[in-house]
Formats: structure tokens, C-alpha cells, sequence
């Protein structure tokens, strides 16, 4: 078994050194740096972690926790935050809770068990019961009190509005979500700014692929041009279900989504939709956590990033490209 000598031997430091460098608990030049990398890879040393959390109170874990993994946005976050804090050195627990408060509750009770170093959250509700006592970061959809980094859901609804007037609809149909932070804040921008000379009938319904039978009638018998949905899923089922009824998209009826998921580079038609970007998101992630890991006690923050205009097959529109909000 290679030790921790072992490679100060080859290397030609002290043992601290090597901690330092394997660590990154200080900083150290680039020369000693490398010289004791290539001397961990070439005896093939692998650093005991049980011992190092024993010495430092850092199991170098993160958990992860979303509502619904099946939910391709979800699996993407889930894909890069890996990513991004493997990058860093950090191993991450992902969970699902289904979408019930109750197993998010436990979840959290049963992950802060296991002497993690922080938590990212993507929540349920708008609010989180009796969240453990560890550095946490709240994803996608902002809950007070706690670090949050999502997009600018409110610019998204705006850009939404954009598109269906820059297409020249005024019969619309708002498909907006649950009653969660990041559909309410999309449907607030909608309405804001899609103006008062466009007729919009609203349903409210789940992230789902699932249609309500409610939306699905309201689907098939209204005369509307544009659909406006509070997410891909719900505007690939909302084509599905007018191609089948005969509909020609985007020409008699526009769709308009939101996240720019991956399944949509799969779909002909002219879906538009709202680019988030996973990997931003899961990039500033990791830097809000490993920010809080060491200062526990700084203020709580919250980034907004921008977000931008897809249009396929419906007609160009300006695309957004301001800078992430940053509000304390």
C-alpha cells in the first residue's frame, strides 16, 4: 500500500506538503505542485478519504437533491453539477423526491446524516420545513433565506411575450405552472409584458408530458395561434396533441416552451423555447458552495442568470444577453 510519505520521498517534500497539494488546503507553487502529482500517479497513491475527513471534517461529498429526475432539464442540472464538483475534488449523492414535501423532508434528514459537506437543493414547494444545519444551496427556483442560483425567470416570461409578439399572434393560450418560484416568476413576465391588445386564457397545470384533461380540451376546441408553456414538456405534449388534431405548427398555431432541454434539437415542427444553461448554472452552483463551505457565516446571495431566445422555423427575435443579477 502506497502512503503518504511515499510520494513525499519521490517528490522530495515534506508530508504537509503533499497534504497541502492533494488537499488544496494551501496554496503551493506550480513546480512543487506537479512534482508531487506526478509522483501520486506514478506510485498510484489514492488518499484514504475516511482519515482525511477524521483530520479535516471533510468527506469532500455533496448531496443533490431534485424533484423529478425522469424531468430531462433535471437530469441535465444533475449531469453538470456532477461535473462541475468533480472538478473541484467533490463527490456527489444525487436523490429524487418525487415531487412530495414529505420525502424531500426526509431526504435531507437522511443525506445530513451522512456528514456531507453542503446540500443543493432544488425544492419542491417555496418553502424548505426543517432544513439541516449544513451549507446549502437552493437551485432553480429562489427560496428566502438561503443562497439560491437560478435564472431570470422573470426576463424568460418577457422573452416569451417577445416571441408571440414578434410573430403577431393575439389569441393565446398560457399553459403556466405549478405554484413554485421559478413558473410563478415566468408567468408574472409573461403578463407583464405581452400587452393589453393580446387575449390570453390561462390553465394552470404540473410539469408534465401529461396533459390535464382540462388543458387538453381547451387545446382542441379554442381558436387560439400561440400556446405559451411554463416548460418543454408541457409544450412537446402540447404539440403532440395538435398534430394529431391536425394543426399546422408554428403557421397556425406557435408554441412557445421554456429551458431548451435536449429533446427539443429532436423535435421538427418549430418549437421556440427560453435557453437556461445547465452548466452555468451548475458552475456558479459550486463556487456559491464552496464560498459557503469556508465562511458559513457570510450573507446570503442570490444570481440571477440570463437566459435566451431560441426560435426554430418561427421567425428571428433579438436574443438577451444581459448580465446574471447578483441581489443580496
Amino acid at each position: 500500500m502506497v502512503r503518504l510519505i511515499d510520494v513525499a520521498r519521490l517528490a522530495g517534500v515534506s508530508t504537509a506538503t503533499v497534504s497541502y497539494v492533494l488537499n488544496g488546503t494551501r496554496p503551493i507553487s506550480d513546480d512543487v505542485s506537479e512534482r508531487v502529482r506526478r509522483a501520486a500517479s506514478e506510485l498510484g497513491y489514492r488518499p484514504n478519504r475516511i482519515a482525511q475527513a477524521l483530520r479535516t471534517g471533510s468527506t469532500h461529498t455533496l448531496g443533490l437533491i431534485v424533484p423529478d429526475l425522469s424531468n430531462p432539464w433535471f437530469a441535465e442540472v444533475v449531469r453538470e453539477v456532477t461535473l462541475a464538483a468533480q472538478k473541484e475534488g467533490y463527490l456527489v449523492l444525487v436523490a429524487d423526491t418525487v415531487d412530495n414535501a414529505e420525502q424531500e423532508r426526509e431526504l435531507l434528514a437522511k443525506i445530513a446524516a451522512h456528514n456531507l459537506d453542503g446540500i443543493f437543493l432544488i425544492p419542491v414547494g417555496t418553502a424548505i420545513a426543517a432544513p439541516p444545519r449544513l451549507p446549502m444551496v437552493v437551485l432553480d427556483r429562489a427560496v428566502e433565506g438561503f443562497d439560491v442560483v437560478c435564472s431570470d425567470h422573470i426576463e424568460g416570461g418577457r422573452q416569451q411575450a417577445g416571441i408571440v409578439r414578434a410573430a403577431g399572434r393575439r389569441r393565446v393560450l398560457l399553459l403556466s405552472g405549478p405554484a413554485i418560484s421559478s413558473a410563478e416568476e415566468r408567468r408574472s413576465g409573461f403578463l407583464e409584458a405581452i400587452g393589453g391588445d393580446v387575449a390570453v386564457t390561462e390553465r394552470r397545470i404540473p410539469f408534465s408530458r401529461e396533459l390535464p384533461a382540462e388543458a387538453s380540451a381547451a387545446l382542441v376546441a379554442g381558436d387560439f395561434d400561440a400556446v405559451v408553456c411554463a416548460d418543454d414538456l408541457i409544450a412537446l405534449a402540447v404539440m403532440e396533441l395538435l398534430h394529431g388534431a391536425g394543426r399546422r405548427i408554428p403557421g397556425e398555431v406557435l408554441v412557445v416552451g421554456y429551458d431548451d432541454i435536449s429533446w427539443v434539437a429532436l423535435v421538427t415542427g418549430g418549437l421556440a423555447t427560453i435557453r437556461q444553461s445547465p452548466a452555468r448554472l451548475a458552475a456558479e452552483a459550486v463556487a456559491r458552495m464552496l464560498a459557503r463551505v469556508r465562511d458559513p457565516g457570510a450573507p446570503v446571495e442570490t444570481l440571477r442568470l440570463p437566459v435566451e431566445a431560441q426560435v426554430r422555423a418561427a421567425g428571428a427575435v433579438a436574443r438577451s444577453r444581459r448580465p446574471p443579477r447578483t441581489t443580496p
